[in-house]
């Protein structure tokens, strides 16, 4: 049975995550010492929340965080149904006021078919922003993965999948 504190501590990684997909926060980019985020995320849900024409990418059943040796870098990798091939996206850290919530920011620019079917190549960029909390003795991911169909000319259409997990193994806190 979940605690108050730790409904509210779920509540608020949802919101940083919002927050962060947004753009408009006062946390800041990590340069070194950062939070904890790195780690491997059991998906226990997965929402597509708006769709356009194309595939989008994808996760396994697990989501691996790979946070890089000084801290501050974070890199994963999503599954282009496409092409059967996976794309890694990379970026940073981000450090809010809450000691028990960490974000991060990751992203690529990638070119391929829209669908199977579809010989024309188009541009995308795909953006993962997100949180992990550290509740109890497991981190928890909550985020958000916007693929953006970049056009030259028209309106781009945007994908865009939010995933929720827990770490798959127990944490060390953050």
């Amino acid at each position: 049975m979940r605690t108050f504190e730790s409904v509210i501590r779920c509540v608020a990684a949802i919101l940083l995550g919002a927050v962060l997909v947004a753009g408009c926060n006062d946390a800041e980019i990590c340069e070194r010492d950062c939070p904890r985020v790195g780690g491997i995320f059991q998906v226990d849900s997965s929402t597509m929340t708006q769709s356009c024409a194309f595939e989008p990418w994808l996760f396994g059943p697990t989501i691996e965080l790979v946070q890089s040796e000084d801290t501050a870098g974070v890199r994963t990798s999503v599954i282009d149904p496409v092409n059967q091939l996976p794309v890694t996206l990379a970026g940073q850290v981000i450090r809010p006021d809450d000691p028990k919530i960490a974000g991060f920011q990751m992203r690529t620019e990638t070119s391929r078919q829209a669908t199977r079917n579809d010989p024309t190549v188009g541009r995308f960029e795909l953006i993962f922003n997100g949180s992990v909390s550290h509740e109890e003795d497991r981190a928890q991911l909550n985020a958000t993965l916007t693929m953006t169909e970049l056009v030259t000319q028209g309106q781009s259409c945007q994908s865009v999948l939010q995933v929720v997990g827990r770490e798959a193994s127990g944490g060390t806190g953050p």
